[in-house]
């Protein structure tokens, strides 16, 4: 009896802990389609959540260096990356040229804290691709009102980058991404992208850490004063 209490306390606890707005990110592969969050995650009332992370208001439009074969909304798969505290969203889509050819696409959003403090410090880029001899493949990653903004990604080396935000911290952030990828001039000389991640980390208030802690200690208390059956 005493077991089913916990079990029970300890999912309402974590149920509080994550309810927000009532819809979950996709967070299983294959994931979800840019196109449907794009419809059905418009605005902060249709928020998605992953962990402590709400994501909202998508958006895909192309750059000025655009050559007009970038993937459609329809062609970009969306997938939450969970964690702790480190919580991210990844794109993967068809971002590959051939010699001569480019390909330039904006997909923005809005992340924020599922509890509304501003809790959100760093932030990191992260692009998976291939580049054969010439040609450049790269993201370009801007945090709105976010100082050292924004963050460059590039192919074959600089695959990653991270800022903390000096001492500040945000609710929410306005997030855009710009991926731009060039094919050499010669035959075969190819530039690909296929993945776009980023990830935020977010402060744990003291009194958060405080519930888990006592949560987990309540637990083990319960479960040492449990006698086994004769």
């Amino acid at each position: 009896m005493i077991r089913a209490l916990w079990i029970l306390t300890a999912l309402s606890v974590f149920a509080g802990l994550a309810s927000a707005n009532g819809l979950l990110c996709v967070s299983v592969n294959p994931g979800g389609l840019l196109s449907d969050y794009i419809a059905n995650n418009a605005t902060f009332g249709q928020a998605c959540q992953m962990g402590d992370k709400l994501f909202w208001d998508f958006s895909l439009a192309n750059g000025v260096h655009a050559g007009g074969g970038e993937p459609t909304a329809s062609a970009i798969n969306v997938q939450a990356i969970p964690g702790l505290t480190n919580v991210g969203i990844q794109f993967t889509g068809g971002w590959i040229v051939a010699h001569g050819q480019t390909m330039d696409s904006i997909i923005s959003y809005r992340v924020g804290t599922v509890s509304g403090s501003a809790a959100l410090d760093d932030a990191t880029l992260g692009i998976t691709g291939t580049l054969s001899t010439s040609g450049s493949a790269g993201a370009t990653e801007t945090l709105t009102g976010v100082p050292g903004s924004p963050l460059q990604a590039a192919l074959p080396f600089s695959t990653s980058a991270y800022i903390a935000f000096g001492g500040s911290t945000f609710s929410s952030l306005s997030v855009t991404d710009e991926i731009r990828v060039t094919g050499g001039t010669g035959f075969g000389n190819i530039a690909h992208i296929s993945i776009v991640q980023n990830n935020f980390y977010e402060t744990v208030p003291e009194p958060y850490e405080s519930v888990l802690i006592g949560s987990g200690l309540l637990a083990f208390g319960l479960l040492r004063r449990r006698k086994p059956r004769h």
